[in-house]
């Protein structure tokens, strides 16, 4: 089976979302198709390792033909639910397609993993090697008044 990964690059409002849920939709009459958001996903990895059915849960995942993960990036994930994340690329690799939504420009992806410049590398070998990156901008779907593409990065300040 081929795999491809998708990495949607893109600002809020612009319609990803809607994208990934049709897209879901179309697959799930023919294939093995998974939508999560990312928080909610290693949120249920978290409990399953807390329950010890993590391994069995992540084989579940690898039995997948398309994960689709939304919202990457909105909220940082702890050392823990980061190197969970990593399990699950690297479960999927190569075996299965993966489309992942995300707010933040692969340079600020260690943001997202607790600060670790090696596991974002790493998660993102995995999902660039087989991939499609789109970057969608345009007016915002749920504010068409606001002109021009928001930036990629990310200006609020650190406390």
């Amino acid at each position: 089976m081929t795999t491809l990964d998708s990495v949607d690059v893109r600002n809020s409002g612009y319609g990803c979302r809607c994208i990934s849920l049709r897209l879901r939709e179309a697959c799930q009459a023919r294939r093995r198709v998974a939508f999560y958001q990312a928080a909610d996903l290693v949120d249920q990895l978290v409990l399953a390792q807390a329950g010890g059915v993590l391994p069995a849960r992540l084989v579940d995942l690898s039995r997948l033909d398309l994960l689709i993960i939304d919202e990457l990036g909105y909220l940082s994930l702890d050392t823990k639910r980061s190197d969970l994340f990593f399990k699950v690329v690297s479960k999927l690799y190569e075996r299965g397609s993966v489309i992942l939504t995300t707010n933040r420009a692969f340079e600020d992806w260690a943001r997202i993993f607790a600060g670790d410049t090696t596991i974002a590398g790493a998660i993102l070998d995995r999902l660039l090697h087989h991939r499609h990156v789109t970057a969608i901008n345009g007016p915002s779907y749920r504010n068409p008044d606001i002109t021009g593409p928001l930036p990629l990065h990310d200006d609020r300040d650190e406390v």
